[in-house]
């Protein structure tokens, strides 16, 4: 069975990794500044995931900064377009792509998200400090410096996923040029980021957040697209990013994408997922796994 790699949102230094559970106080957002009135919405697991299964839709903007470490996504976006629709279309979701030609302003719309395909970590950073401004100087360069050993990044008040087009041959010291990189393995493990990225902005957590195993496996020994450092399958029509995400996963993205519960959830926790995730461990009694 060929098998590719799906790496990791990657690990730095003081924090676990680049996601949006660890860096919420970046986006000024704590549990405790969260209103008693903002908590009457219900965080138990059962209401989360109440949904129809009903036909939803998304629209994903995708950006494409210019720069010769970016070329081979400009050549293969039709690609990638059609690889994300085809993972979102079997959870019964229609997904629009829209192509854009300049960095993306931020979406208000429940169901409309971007992604910022950017040249490498240091770009990344930068970008970042753009959209959250930093207080001072230093905590502008520190947040660069950390930000660059990313792969990829949500910001969730904006909702806007960025992602670093070297960030293997940053971590690795490979060559860009590298004709081994520029392949379909290398399109379905970026596209698979990239579909992380957004699902964080429904909400979805990785699933070694709580202690509790309650994602469960995924039959047939599917890694869970939202995991990390996964092993990915060989695609197919079922499965067409090598990873997926289970039933559970599924019911949470379909109740936020029908305002449901799941969706006012985040929305009443500053769009801040960590504040979400605290607030979904507190009502159900989950112990988070870096407590």
């Amino acid at each position: 069975m060929k098998k590719y790699w799906l790496y990791p949102i990657l690990l730095m230094p003081l924090l676990s990794n680049c996601s949006p559970v660890e860096r919420t106080n970046l986006e000024g957002i704590t549990l405790s500044s969260i209103t008693n009135s903002q908590r009457k919405v219900s965080y138990r697991l059962e209401d989360l995931c109440k949904s129809s299964n009903n036909r939803k839709d998304i629209i994903l903007n995708l950006y494409i900064a210019k720069s010769p470490e970016t070329d081979f996504y400009e050549k293969n976006k039709g690609k990638i377009a059609k690889k994300i629709s085809s993972f979102f279309e079997s959870k019964n979701i229609t997904c629009i792509i829209k192509f854009s030609d300049s960095e993306l302003p931020g979406y208000k719309k429940h169901n409309e998200f971007g992604i910022e395909i950017l040249p490498n970590g240091k770009s990344l950073g930068k970008r970042f400090i753009r959209i959250i401004p930093q207080e001072t100087k230093e905590q502008e360069q520190q947040e660069m410096e950390a930000l660059a050993g990313c792969s990829g990044y949500s910001i969730l008040p904006k909702q806007i996923c960025l992602f670093n087009a070297s960030w293997e041959e940053e971590k690795y010291g490979l060559d860009y040029n590298s004709s081994k990189l520029k392949s379909n393995s290398r399109i379905i493990a970026d596209t698979g980021i990239f579909t992380h990225e957004v699902l964080h902005q429904m909400g979805l957590p990785h699933p070694e957040t709580f202690k509790h195993e309650i994602f469960e496996s995924i039959k047939g020994g599917v890694p869970n697209i939202m995991g990390e450092n996964i092993e990915l399958i060989t695609p197919s029509k079922e499965h067409p990013l090598g990873a997926d995400i289970n039933d559970l996963q599924k019911k949470l993205i379909h109740n936020y994408l029908g305002k449901g519960d799941n969706y006012k959830a985040l929305q009443y926790s500053g769009r801040s997922l960590r504040v979400y995730i605290e607030n979904v461990a507190l009502h159900n009694g989950f112990i988070l796994a870096d407590e």
